[in-house]
């Protein structure tokens, strides 16, 4: 008897056979595949409407008691949103009060960060820099009897809509 491969004996694993290899033949069956149906969702439209902001000063507050204890404020959104208050001195009186002797415009001289809540009134305190402070307790000497001063604010929500709004209010000394 021959050994090998084809005949199935002599060690090779297999049985069978007549001496010929049997491959088996495709047959093609038949698979379904579904699709998944797609529905539509109602996406929500973006917010494209900037917060409402008042920022209005507290009332009876003087050049003396913004310079020691800051600006008070009362700030109320329509909603949540970022609010930033800037504090400006027009230029002729940063220079009289020596805030800023070369000023070419408004002088910053204080601004505040906070986060509104929706609807809620929040008091807060813009502090003044020492320039300012030191400006402050020059008027009489410097023969000024108000204080101007320019209240800045811009309000961002979560969909960065901002709404800025601006305000100008004198304080006897």
């Amino acid at each position: 008897m021959a050994s090998g491969p084809a005949g199935g004996r002599g060690g090779y694993g297999g049985g069978g056979g007549g001496g010929y290899n049997e491959t088996p033949t495709p047959t093609a069956t038949a698979t379904v595949t579904t699709t998944p149906t797609v529905t539509p969702t109602a996406t929500p439209s973006p917010d494209t409407t900037a917060p409402k902001c008042t920022t209005k000063p507290v009332r009876k507050q003087t050049s003396r008691t913004i310079r020691k204890r800051g600006l008070k404020l009362t700030v109320r959104c329509d909603e949540a949103a970022r609010h930033l208050t800037q504090v400006f001195v027009n230029r002729a009186t940063a220079r009289k009060l020596g805030i800023k002797r070369k000023a070419e415009k408004r002088v910053l001289v204080g601004k505040r960060a906070t986060l509104a809540k929706a609807n809620v009134t929040h008091k807060i305190t813009v502090k003044l820099n020492h320039k300012a402070k030191r400006g402050i307790r020059r008027m009489r000497q410097r023969h000024v009897r108000k204080l101007k001063l320019t209240i800045a604010t811009s309000a961002r929500d979560a969909a960065n809509n901002i709404r800025r709004s601006e305000t100008t209010k004198s304080f006897k000394r």
